[in-house]
């Protein structure tokens, strides 16, 4: 009796590894993607987005228009005028206005606002 308990534990030290180096072979390990040599385009927000614009008869005579992204008004631009320094009243014409609107969407493009300021309608208007 006596031999057969260090030759028991001789066997057992023996086989431990070799049953732990199998157990821990058995496991999943992560697998890491390769690292991206190449760079792929980022597509802006903007993309896909077309802007149109709708001109229509305001009252007197007058033109506005309506500023469409996808097909959904996003901006309205009611009769476009400039008032003089002496209290003239000018009104765009339906070219003008036309040319407006083409402006307001190239400002929206870029972030801007699609909105115009005094000089900017002056400026148009003497187009």
């Amino acid at each position: 009796m006596k031999t057969k308990k260090p030759l028991l534990l001789a066997c057992t030290l023996f086989i431990l590894p070799f049953t732990a180096f199998h157990v821990f072979a058995q496991q999943s390990r992560t697998v890491h993607p390769p690292a991206v040599t190449h760079k792929v385009p980022v597509i802006g927000p903007d993309a896909y987005t077309t802007y149109s614009f709708r001109l229509y008869n305001a009252p007197n005579n007058t033109f506005a228009y309506d500023i469409l992204k996808n097909g959904k008004l996003v901006y309205r631009q009611f009769v476009l005028m400039f008032v003089s320094n002496e209290g003239e009243r000018f009104f765009a014409s339906k070219q003008q206005t036309e040319k407006a609107a083409t402006i307001a969407i190239e400002k929206m493009k870029v972030g801007q606002q699609p909105s115009f300021s005094r000089e900017e309608i002056k400026k148009l208007l003497s187009m």
